[in-house]
């Protein structure tokens, strides 16, 4: 190893693994051959997980950056959220994409292995979350914690009342 690496290099050179932005479930990874294409905003991959779903209405594109091609929409499993697209014709231009899964970049987090961190960051800015993001989730983490105290409190009074009877 070059003594001169950096440990951000280093860690530039770790795999990566997508998640859906939405749920969090795992839709690929960095292991094999991956592309980016800026313009359309796009990570694309040779494989991905089984939580990706192809849907099978074929699209024309209407949006400049890949206009001509058709692709059918890339959905995850598990929330239904709008991932991407596998695209079936292109243009010269974006031959490398086709029969491939392109991810939409704004519709994932990603973490890298091996790093000595679970640090997820959005692809976007370097956030998981914005800070409402966090605040909701965190009053939805709050209401489940009462609720769940609330039933823990009613079982333990149904467990003192039938002790008492017999």
């Amino acid at each position: 190893m070059n003594s001169s690496t950096s440990p951000d290099e280093k860690n530039n050179d770790l795999p990566m693994v997508f998640q859906c932005e939405n749920c969090r479930t795992v839709v690929g990874d960095t292991i094999c051959p991956v592309i980016a294409n800026n313009s359309l905003r796009l990570i694309t991959l040779d494989k991905v997980t089984n939580k990706v779903r192809i849907r099978e209405k074929l699209i024309s594109s209407s949006s400049s950056a890949d206009l001509g091609s058709s692709y059918n929409p890339l959905i995850c499993e598990t929330c239904n959220s709008d991932l991407g697209r596998i695209y079936r014709t292109t243009t010269f231009q974006l031959d490398d994409l086709r029969n491939k899964y392109s991810l939409y970049i704004d519709r994932l987090s990603f973490y890298r292995l091996d790093s000595g961190e679970m640090t997820s960051e959005h692809l976007n800015n370097g956030n998981i979350q914005s800070y409402k993001q966090l605040e909701q989730e965190i009053l939805k983490l709050q209401a489940v914690s009462v609720s769940f105290n609330s039933r823990i409190i009613q079982l333990e009074e149904r467990l003192k009342e039938e002790l008492n009877l017999s």
